[in-house]
């Protein structure tokens, strides 16, 4: 399957107005078959970031939906953050990367506790789903290699602008971040 025909499917998918699981199967078999046919090259950028790991846009900016394919350097993680309600899938493209979820369990306005819900192994045919409503929506993910890089690519069915990360706190609390979304350059 090529780039474009991933857009394609994306553009198909939401012109359906299906419900957050029935998008999230139809945005999953794709973005599976997409990368089950990627060759393990391509990786964007270097472990050489101001940021926590490398971003790069897929699809044109002006589409209502966002294809991103993040690169991950040997041992990077992202701080736990939310995607704002959106509905998506991600899976590895090359090497691993595992990603735990969270769910709030106190909110006090702009500080959460959080638990732990589950951990996933995302590796050759596995796609882990965003769902807005859903208790575990908070995620952090890492690449658990010391020597090798990852890549993954994330599939959000509407542009994530904004988002909050969550920085831990004295006492177990985490502070939401509000957090502008960005781009590396190709």
């Amino acid at each position: 399957m090529a780039l474009d025909e991933l857009i394609h499917c994306v553009q198909r998918t939401k012109t359906r107005r299906l419900g957050d699981c029935d998008s999230f199967m139809a945005v999953q078999r794709a973005l599976l078959d997409w990368v089950a046919e990627r060759p393990p090259t391509g990786l964007i950028g270097d472990s050489a970031t101001q940021t926590p790991y490398r971003r790069r846009l897929l699809n044109s900016p002006q589409d209502d939906f966002q294809i991103v394919q993040v690169y991950w350097a040997p041992g990077q993680i992202s701080p736990i953050h939310d995607h704002q309600g959106v509905v998506g899938a991600v899976a590895a493209l090359q090497g691993h990367s595992v990603e735990v979820k969270y769910s709030v369990t106190d909110d006090a306005g702009e500080r959460v506790y959080l638990r732990v819900e589950e951990q996933t192994e995302l590796c050759e045919r596995v796609a882990s789903p965003i769902y807005p409503d859903e208790p575990g929506q908070l995620h952090c993910m890492r690449n658990p290699s010391t020597t090798e890089p990852s890549v993954t690519v994330h599939v959000y069915l509407r542009p994530v602008l904004r988002f909050n990360q969550y920085q831990p706190q004295p006492g177990g609390w985490y502070q939401r971040v509000p957090t502008l979304l960005w781009f590396d350059a190709h």
